[in-house]
């Protein structure tokens, strides 16, 4: 596994040679050069994925390991936050209400469709 620094030292390195191949293709249209550059693309585009999930991975840990741990502490068919259940207050006890989350949870709050508030 490489390191942050060395996938930002060759994204530098891509770029640079991206930024020469721009100026060849400026000064006459080349097909090649055209075709190099859209290789180049490619290439940038999987190192700042591959730095993107290096970062993630270092911040939060294994991706399928949380997602395992977060299941078995769940259960099947349970609602849950980080681990933990919402916290719904006792006006909904027992209540079957429906949530639409489009994001991932974290500590701010979320409400329902009808406006009703979630404090995870």
């Amino acid at each position: 596994m490489r390191t942050r620094n060395e996938i930002h030292e060759e994204i530098e390195r891509l770029s640079e040679e991206r930024t020469e191949l721009w100026h060849r293709l400026s000064e006459q249209y080349d097909p090649e050069v055209r075709q190099e550059i859209r290789a180049l693309d490619a290439r940038l585009d999987g190192l700042w994925d591959e730095n993107r999930s290096l970062r993630a991975r270092l911040l939060f840990g294994d991706r399928d390991s949380n997602v395992a741990r977060a299941r078995v502490e769940d259960g099947p068919g349970v609602v849950s936050c980080g681990g933990r259940p919402p916290a719904c207050g006792r006006t909904w006890a027992r209540q079957a209400i429906d949530v639409s989350l489009a994001a991932p949870c974290s500590s701010s709050n979320r409400t329902t469709r009808d406006g009703h508030r979630l404090i995870f």
